[in-house]
């Protein structure tokens, strides 16, 4: 079970993020709804220790979060290094984390994923839906206990958004990893049973709604 608590994020000279209490676990994902502005990336950004919070806690199973070792962020835009191979840019998140690589140890999700036979390929012979496969296999590389998704469907029809939010559920079920989603992306919602919606007020994320 991950929990955080008391989250605040203050930009320089301008409104504070106050967020309400974070739950999800392996069982019960997590939705992070709200418009562009509501602070849901912010918010992805504090549990993956990209930025520093203002005040608040967070745990996980009862110890306190070490996001930097726990944590991994698949961002919007994928951010692949143009010089790299497929495999090389996957290698990036364990060399980041002082972790030995082990590509055969990620055959069953390259091969989920489809991505197996683009591993010597540089990341501009890569479609967008491509990238964005890299960039899963690239976080579930060291193995996170909190996995982290922001805007996974943005820009994708119908299909491809149904088939990236599956792969993303079964991929963070098959490593035990606690799973928050953030999306403003409504055709997803029907696969989360736990959703937080959040909205903003005149100076502070002041609202939040759990379902």
């Amino acid at each position: 079970m991950f929990i955080a608590t008391g989250l605040e994020y203050c930009y320089p000279k301008s409104q504070t993020l106050i967020y309400p209490e974070i739950m999800a676990s392996t069982e019960e994902p997590l939705l992070v709804r709200g418009s562009s502005g509501c602070g849901k990336t912010s918010l992805l950004h504090l549990l993956a220790g990209l930025i520093t919070p203002k005040a608040g806690s967070m745990y996980l199973n009862r110890q306190l979060f070490q996001p930097r070792t726990q944590a991994a962020l698949i961002p919007q835009i994928p951010h692949l290094i143009n010089s790299l191979t497929v495999a090389q840019n996957i290698a990036t998140a364990s060399w980041a984390a002082n972790r030995t690589f082990d590509i055969t140890s990620l055959t069953p999700s390259l091969l989920e994923v489809g991505i197996a036979d683009l591993m010597q390929r540089k990341p501009a012979q890569l479609s967008r839906g491509q990238a964005q496969r890299v960039a899963l296999v690239r976080a579930l590389s060291i193995r996170p206990q909190l996995l982290l998704a922001d805007e996974p469907t943005a820009n994708l029809d119908d299909e491809a958004a149904f088939s990236a939010i599956n792969l993303l559920l079964r991929q963070a079920r098959s490593f035990a990893s606690v799973l928050i989603v953030a999306s403003h992306d409504g055709r997803i919602t029907p696969f989360f049973k736990k959703n937080l919606s959040l909205s903003v007020a005149a100076d502070s994320l002041a609202r939040a709604k759990i379902e």
